[in-house]
């Protein structure tokens, strides 16, 4: 027996999205860029 996995809905994926972005760290994301020495410029 197979089950089909059905689509889900735009605004419910637009809030995974959300959460998931409001659990980033930035100022992280800023320290690994300087400790690779990557530049924005």
């Amino acid at each position: 027996m197979t089950s089909h996995i059905q689509k889900s809905a735009y605004n419910l994926v637009a809030r995974w999205n959300k959460a998931a972005w409001d659990l980033v760290d930035f100022d992280l994301i800023k320290w690994l860029f300087k400790c690779c020495d990557i530049s924005m410029a």
